[in-house]
C-alpha cells in the first residue's frame, strides 16, 4: 500500500507539472496570438497608409495639372492686358487716337464765309 500511495503521489506530482506546462503553453499561445494580431494590425495599418499615400499622390497630380491650367489662363490674360497696354502706349506716343478734325478741312476761307461779312463791315482787310 505504501508503494501504491507513493505511486499515486508521484503521479499527482507529474499531473501537477503537466498542468503547469499546459498553462505555460496556453499563456505562450495567447502571447503568440496577440503578437499575430498586432502584426496583422500593423500590416493593415501599413496597407491603409499606402492607399492614403497613393490617393494623396493622385490628388497632388490633379492639383498640379489644375495649377498649370490656371497659370496658362493667367499668362494668356496677362499677355492680352500687356498687348492692350502696349497699344495704349503706342497710341499715346503717336499723339492719341485718330480723331476727325472739325473745321480744318481743305479749301481755307473764302469771301462768302459768314465771318468774312463781319470783317468787311468793320473795315478789316484780308490779304
Amino acid at each position: 500500500m505504501a508503494k501504491a500511495r507513493k505511486k499515486i503521489s508521484d503521479q499527482e506530482d507529474e499531473i501537477s507539472q503537466l498542468i503547469k506546462q499546459v498553462l505555460g503553453l496556453q499563456a505562450e499561445k495567447a502571447k503568440l496570438l496577440k503578437d499575430a494580431q498586432v502584426k496583422k494590425s500593423h500590416a493593415e495599418q501599413m496597407a491603409t497608409l499606402q492607399r492614403r499615400a497613393h490617393r494623396a499622390e493622385e490628388e497632388h497630380a490633379r492639383l498640379k495639372q489644375t495649377i498649370e491650367r490656371l497659370e496658362l489662363k493667367i499668362a494668356e490674360q496677362v499677355n492680352a492686358k500687356q498687348a492692350e497696354l502696349l497699344d495704349a502706349v503706342l497710341i499715346a506716343a503717336m499723339g492719341g487716337p485718330a480723331q476727325t478734325q472739325v473745321g480744318t478741312g481743305g479749301g481755307g476761307s473764302n469771301d462768302h464765309s459768314p465771318w468774312n461779312d463781319k470783317d468787311k463791315k468793320i473795315g478789316v482787310k484780308r490779304g
